[in-house]
């Protein structure tokens, strides 16, 4: 998410946007890809009975998401020696790094709210999946992309994460020349988002006050220079994303895709819980060193080059 503000921002301002936003994507893009791997490995380790049909059902989405990320893989590694080589320029780097990453979170937030909605997916489980040999034939799984268009709330889902995602860039790349529109944009991205949830059959939770305040007031404070290096801190704006986005657990728990999928019937049980709890400390432990030392190591490399000018 904080790459999409990064892009939303660079398509709007890439001329005075470019640097700030390079200079956070360019030491976390590999990171970005380890965490991927290691969402795909938990996911499968807590919901093994379910992983497969459903990405079976989404293939196409996933072929395309894969395609695009190697795309913005692609335009950050030219980025790093193309002013030598003279192969592309910055705004052309800059524009293809954008549309990547503004068609991967598309993709991503259709694949959302269709686990949200459960528009345009046909599910069936026959017996349990968990603890049948035959979970994958057990459960069938398919995603008709016409049916989840025309299905209420998904669109403006979208969105709305649009508008929010443009409200809170320039908190996290501290652009004051954006900060009243930021204001209107997360205001309306929140209120859009509470209708497509609704529309999309969700019961509105009262803890959705916890990504309200901080939605809205992020931007707020940021305008009015309150709290300001807090706010434009990366370490603690991505603490109050994560919390804003876990927030929102009720809309798919207990249950997923309106309700037509409880998740307690496809969740690992047994001694995979122990191993699977293992994974994620080690694991995620692990992503936060590495995420640390390249952020660390790109501060040491930013540092040498202002002192060599």
């Amino acid at each position: 998410m904080t790459e999409l503000m990064g892009g939303m921002m660079l398509l709007f301002d890439w001329r005075n946007s470019g640097q700030r936003v390079m200079s956070y994507v360019a030491p976390v893009w590999e990171v970005t890809g380890t965490f991927l791997a290691m969402f795909v490995v938990e996911t499968d380790a807590t919901f093994a009975g379910i992983l497969l049909p459903v990405a079976f059902a989404f293939a196409a989405l996933l072929l395309v998401f894969l395609i695009l990320f190697i795309i913005r893989n692609l335009s950050i590694i030219l980025g790093e020696f193309a002013e030598k080589r003279q192969i592309l320029t910055d705004r052309q780097l800059y524009y293809i790094y954008v549309i990547a990453t503004l068609l991967l979170s598309v993709i991503f937030l259709a694949f959302v709210s269709a686990v949200i909605s459960g528009n345009g997916v046909t599910l069936l489980i026959s017996g349990n999946p968990v603890n049948s040999l035959l979970s994958v034939s057990n459960a069938q799984v398919s995603f008709n992309v016409a049916k989840w268009l025309v299905g209420p709330g998904d669109i403006l889902f979208i969105i709305a994460a649009v508008f929010i995602t443009f409200g809170l860039a320039p908190v996290l790349y501290d652009i004051k020349r954006f900060s009243g529109i930021a204001i209107i944009s997360s205001v309306i991205g929140f209120i859009l988002g509470v209708i497509s949830l609704v529309q999309m059959g969700v019961s509105i939770n009262p803890v959705i006050v916890i990504p309200a305040i901080i939605i809205i007031g992020a931007p707020v404070l940021y305008r009015f220079n309150i709290a300001r290096s807090m706010l434009t801190n990366k370490a603690a704006f991505i603490v109050l994303l994560v919390i804003a986005v876990y927030s929102l657990y009720f809309t798919v728990y207990p249950t997923a895709m309106h309700g037509r999928l409880v998740l307690s019937e496809v969740v690992t049980r047994g001694p995979m819980v122990l191993g699977t709890i293992l994974t994620t400390a080690v694991g995620f432990t692990l992503l936060a060193f590495m995420l640390s030392l390249y952020v660390y190591v790109n501060y040491r490399s930013s540092r040498s080059l202002a002192s060599a000018k």
